[in-house]
């Protein structure tokens, strides 16, 4: 039996957490390739982990196959699955509906298309060595590669992570993808399905419309950026124009986000002066908080009072170290969890949190 954290038990989330019996229990996660969508999914993670829920997990890898249901990780009997949020091959609703409970609330993120388009190329091609990215060669690959994009992408849309990816994550049909038909028709789709999507650059403003709208608390949603991966992006607006206007890599993906942005923006006016003031708030607790796990090992815990937003809680060591961990470790460790469930033999882990020697995390962005 391996070693984990231990659970919330109930004084915890009591005290942390008040009345817990409204908040949204049953969650889809739509993780969109390069949109922070791995700080969301530590969110969620950690939700579900604390509260012992189902998750949805592939038996192999960050990728879940619907289509394939021994590729899912099974659950007791009786039971039902609690949170979807990994990587899918493909979204489809009505197979994402078949696992789900009827209440689960969808939610997915998107980011700004030229700047998730850079940050995708530059991990897809610079850490995982995509073959249709490593063409793009030179002193600057990521300009010579938008001068002419097409030339470098693959035949299949769906193999590509830099043409409309946005847009196929959320089920666009890979074979219109350039083509753009019927954009509205999708658009109208993707709202009938989605309760709050989320936007990477209005992210603090997300996150508490997502705890509003999850009835979660506050504890519940702060979060430590993951991912964060910086580099210079020295583009003449010659380059850029010729990105996106006259190549068609990023059309769906411009209209999908200048279409969520405006009805984030919109959710925002109509929420008032109180929702400003939380996330400034929220803002003084996340760097708190960050600042806080950032010390070996901390003696005592960070306490927060009561207040309108929230009523008493603490932030631990133990607290931080579900914070910091990244995804594919996380991962393993609900896979874990889950097999115990069921009796099944789990990969041995080391001992997770030994907080006199463990150095909580380095430096991050």
């Amino acid at each position: 039996m391996q070693t984990h954290i231990p659970l919330q038990t109930d004084r915890d989330k009591t005290s942390s957490s008040g009345n817990t019996s409204r908040e949204v229990q049953h969650v889809f996660f739509l993780k969109v390739h390069k949109a922070a969508s791995s700080t969301i999914l530590n969110i969620i993670y950690r939700f579900g982990y604390t509260r012992s829920k189902n998750f949805a997990l592939p038996r192999k890898r960050n990728y879940i196959d619907l289509v394939d249901r021994g590729n899912v990780i099974p659950i007791p009997p009786n039971n039902s699955y609690d949170i979807l949020c990994n990587h899918l091959q493909v979204f489809s609703y009505p197979k994402v509906a078949r696992i789900m409970p009827q209440d689960t609330v969808y939610i997915a993120i998107v980011r700004e298309p030229f700047e998730r388009l850079h940050s995708s190329f530059e991990y897809y091609r610079n850490e995982l060595h995509r073959g249709y990215l490593m063409k793009a060669t030179g002193t600057d690959p990521f300009r010579r590669y938008i001068q002419n994009p097409m030339s470098f992408e693959p035949l299949n849309p769906i193999d590509s992570f830099t043409n409309n990816r946005m847009a196929l994550d959320f089920g666009y049909p890979s074979g219109n993808i350039n083509g753009a038909k019927n954009v509205q028709k999708f658009l109208d789709h993707v709202d009938s399905i989605f309760d709050l999507v989320l936007v990477s650059d209005v992210f603090d403003e997300s996150i508490i419309l997502l705890r509003r709208r999850m009835k979660w608390t506050m504890k519940d949603v702060l979060y430590i950026p993951k991912n964060v991966r910086v580099s210079p992006l020295n583009i003449s607006f010659q380059d850029y124009n010729r990105s996106v206007v006259d190549s068609n890599i990023l059309r769906l993906d411009i209209i999908l986000y200048d279409h969520f942005l405006g009805k984030l923006k919109r959710e925002i006016s109509k929420a008032g002066e109180t929702f400003v003031e939380e996330v400034a708030y929220f803002q003084t607790v996340r760097h708190r908080t960050q600042k806080y796990c950032s010390k070996t090992a901390p003696p005592m815990n960070l306490k927060f009072p009561a207040c309108k937003w929230h009523g008493r809680f603490e932030v631990s060591s133990k607290d931080c170290w579900l914070l910091v961990q990244e995804e594919t470790p996380f991962l393993e460790l609900l896979r874990n969890v889950q097999k115990d469930r069921l009796g099944l033999p789990s990969q041995e882990l080391p001992k997770l949190y030994d907080a006199k020697k463990m150095r909580l995390f380095g430096k991050r962005g």
